[in-house]
């Protein structure tokens, strides 16, 4: 009887532990999200930014638009990776406008 309390009492405190570390960790991706969205769609691409948007290298010139023409050693992107890029931007400028939308 009472190994079964405290075996209950442990699940207990194994699920609190537990739900903790799953907010823990919805806060720090709010946090990133929101990091994210103050980023423009302009800039997204510039190597400040590679660390937030996660990716291992950056690329080499930008367009007026802010978007990727050659990768980072150089060559110059396909036409798909472009337009893959492209909607990426288009993406993050929804995002963004959000962003500002809720700052004011």
């Amino acid at each position: 009887m009472l190994a079964e309390v405290e075996r209950k009492r442990e699940a207990a405190a194994q699920a609190a532990m537990e739900k903790e570390a799953k907010q823990a960790a919805r806060a720090q991706l709010a946090a990133l999200e929101a990091q994210r969205a103050a980023v423009p769609a302009s800039e997204m691409f510039r190597s400040e930014h590679d660390a937030l948007f996660e990716r291992a290298e950056g690329y080499g010139s930008l367009d007026e638009n802010g978007l990727p023409m050659e990768d980072a050693s150089g060559e110059m992107l396909s036409k798909s990776a472009r337009k893959k890029l492209g909607k990426a931007a288009a993406k993050q400028e929804k995002v963004h406008a959000a962003y500002l939308q809720s700052q004011e």
